[in-house]
């Protein structure tokens, strides 16, 4: 079979509503039968040429020259990945693994198997890379050491820092980090009583929905948008050497610090009002660790947010009951088990 008509029946399958272990036995079988008859005619037509040597630079291993850098080896980039979406698998999996390293892993084009990388720390993106799948046209002859490579080579490139974009970038953040704590700026943009929660992207904890706002409002503080339909962005000349893809970039970032932070408040103050709670039950005197309290700041644990709700539920009963006494028991047995106190 080919191709298309591989495509053509897994839609068919799909449509039909067969068992999806089917169809993955049916497409695993098929591709693999049309992958041995490329490799058949490939040694036809062509004469075989040897692969280069693997210099230190290379990875197999997933070691390379990048300064502080454990490049994934080649079973950690291709595990996971599926034929059907193999470049939103990849990409997904590589930002998560070098997501401290400044490079963002992006997909070149949906459904295409395709690849780029970019580079935050000099406002540089690579060329497009395929990805292997028997199911695309770049993919059929792309191998995983390939991409292994591609990835190495990026992190090992010379990198030039351009001053001018260095010093634009800083001063772009420091005004966005501005603007994020100014109240007023965000109630105008997200509205009274707002959460910031709804701010953050929701692959980075939050909910979402007002992200694109405050996207806008504050590249409207570095630039400008214009165009027929108002869509076409446009920095400021302070920041002319800065890509819109960064300006995006220091906005993610910084977006991503105050919405951590807002939780680490939120958090704290819940273990305060917990800690309180307890005291005037006099169900303990528990202390607080405050390096333990440190270490747990985003979230309360299972044991304490049972522990929150037994504090609730006791003061809705009377005290000196049987129940009451038995929620105490159940409030200190719970205690015990609380982390961090």
């Amino acid at each position: 079979m080919t191709e298309e008509e591989i495509k053509a029946e897994i839609q068919r399958m799909l449509d039909a509503g067969i068992d999806r272990s089917e169809i993955d036995r049916f497409a695993q079988t098929a591709v693999r039968e049309m992958k041995a008859k490329a490799i058949d005619s490939r040694k036809k037509e062509t004469p075989a040429v040897s692969q280069p040597k693997a210099t230190g630079s290379e990875s197999v291993s997933g070691t390379s020259e990048s300064p502080g850098i454990k490049h994934a080896s080649i079973n950690q980039m291709k595990e996971g990945v599926s034929w059907l979406q193999a470049e939103g698998d990849f990409v997904k999996k590589m930002n998560e693994y070098y997501k401290d390293s400044g490079v963002t892993f992006q997909e070149a084009a949906a459904g295409k198997d395709r690849f780029t990388m970019y580079d935050t720390s000099t406002d540089s993106t690579s060329k497009e890379f395929d990805i292997p799948n028997v199911l695309s046209t770049g993919g059929q002859t792309a191998t995983w050491e390939g991409v292994n490579q591609n990835v190495v080579n990026f992190f090992d490139r010379d990198k030039k820092i351009d001053k001018k974009f260095k010093k634009q970038k800083t001063n772009a953040e420091n005004i966005i980090a501005e603007k994020l704590e100014d109240n007023e700026f965000l109630t105008s943009v997200l509205g009274q009583d707002y959460d910031f929660g709804y701010a953050e992207k929701q692959k980075r904890g939050g909910k979402g929905e007002d992200y694109e706002m405050i996207l806008k409002a504050l590249k409207n503080q570095v630039g400008k948008f214009g165009g027929i339909f108002g869509g076409r962005f446009e920095a400021n000349p302070d920041f002319s050497g800065m890509s819109e893809q960064a300006i995006e970039q220091v906005i993610a970032s910084a977006v991503t610090k105050k919405f951590k932070k807002d939780q680490a408040l939120k958090s704290n103050e819940k273990e305060i009002e917990l800690a309180t709670t307890i005291k005037e039950e006099n169900t303990t005197t528990a202390r607080i660790d405050s390096t333990n309290r440190q270490a747990k700041i985003n979230t309360l644990n299972e044991e304490g947010m049972a522990l929150h709700l037994g504090q609730a539920k006791i003061k809705t009963l009377e005290r000196g009951s049987q129940d009451y006494i038995k929620q105490e028991e159940i409030n200190k047995e719970i205690l015990k088990k609380y982390e961090g106190w």
